[in-house]
């Protein structure tokens, strides 16, 4: 594209800059980047580290607050790539429609995860726990609310609590704001488990709590270790309230039920669908990444990077022109035909 302007957030500050900035640069381009002011260390770091390897005319970091982000772009980027939350995206847009810039926008959402009553109940415990509450919950792609057979509920919600104690230490939350908002949440969750808050060291415990549909936490993403976990009955009750809403980032299915499988992936829609994982699909590169709808547009990782920083331009082919002109002999008309035939 030319001139690239990838602006991360600061949940993940290096995972989230380095690999679509892989992309930029494997795709031709020169890139600015301008990642989150609220993970000020992390920044310093990251400029340390491009500054150290690429000349400034390459890849440049601008470390600024916020305010620069308007002032970036209105500077005519041939491209950007944003990575947070969908407010923020929205302005990005704004400012960025002025100049007909193409965007890409990796946004967050309320990933659900559904979980059928012929799993292994300790081992998708074990799948819950880390997606929800790694890294305090701040991660964009974390099981957001979850769904479960009546039939196992019990034991499934012993079992994250089990596991759920070893994210007990270190559930730091990036700032009082951040931290505020969450402890507004939990005022409005009937809390099964979890819930002791830390304001001098921005810390929460893992909160296991009763979903209720009206309360505030199911009203805009958590992204904190706050885990609302309702019932079901058949498939087609969480298949419904996920329908209801916006298309999720991600939905997490736990079954073994080819059945309901399908019935999932037909009947909802999201920027992924994972099944009998959790969030280390990530990890691999050759599954493209990205939202759909308010949960964002456009896919990178691997191949789909240099596909979203690039696009196709040159068909360069041979002289040989005679067939497609007139006049149009029979011994022309049968050649191109079987040229046609076996092209298409």
């Amino acid at each position: 594209f030319g001139k690239v302007l990838i602006i991360s957030p600061w949940n993940y500050p290096f995972f989230l800059t380095l690999i679509p900035l892989a992309g930029a640069i494997a795709g031709g381009n020169t890139i600015a980047m301008k990642p989150s002011e609220l993970a000020q260390n992390s920044s310093k770091v990251l400029n340390d580290i491009i500054s150290e390897t690429f000349d400034n005319s390459f890849v440049k970091v601008f470390n600024q607050d916020y305010k620069i982000v308007k002032s970036l772009i209105n500077s005519r980027f041939d491209f950007i790539f944003y990575t947070g939350g969908s407010e923020t995206g929205k302005v990005i847009m704004r400012e960025a429609s002025r100049h007909l810039i193409p965007v890409v926008m990796e946004l967050g959402g309320k990933s659900p995860a559904i979980v059928d009553s012929d799993v292994n109940v300790k081992e998708v415990a074990k799948q819950i726990a880390m997606s929800k509450f790694i890294n305090a919950g701040q991660t964009c792609v974390a099981i957001d609310y979850l769904f479960v057979h009546k039939s196992i509920k019990e034991e499934l919600v012993r079992k994250i609590i089990d596991e759920s104690k070893v994210f007990k230490q270190g559930s730091k939350i990036i700032n009082k704001m951040h931290f505020d908002r969450l402890k507004g949440l939990i005022k409005d969750c009937k809390i099964i488990s979890g819930g002791f808050l830390n304001p001098l060291e921005l810390t929460i415990e893992p909160i296991i709590a009763e979903g209720n549909p009206g309360s505030r936490c199911m009203k805009e993403e958590i992204f904190g270790p706050i885990l609302p976990i309702f019932e079901f009955n058949d498939i087609k009750e969480p298949i419904k309230f996920i329908s209801s809403n916006p298309d999720p980032l991600v939905i997490y299915l736990y079954s073994r039920s080819e059945g309901n499988k399908n019935l999932v992936i037909n009947k909802t829609k999201s920027g992924s669908i994972v099944i009998n994982d959790s969030i280390g699909y990530l990890l691999n590169p050759r599954v493209g990444f990205g939202g759909v709808g308010l949960s964002g547009f456009g896919r990178y990782r691997g191949k789909r990077s240099f596909e979203s920083f690039s696009y196709e331009r040159i068909l360069h082919k041979g002289l040989f022109l005679g067939l497609k002109h007139p006049p149009f002999s029979k011994e022309k008309r049968a050649m191109l035909e079987k040229i046609l035939k076996f092209l298409y």
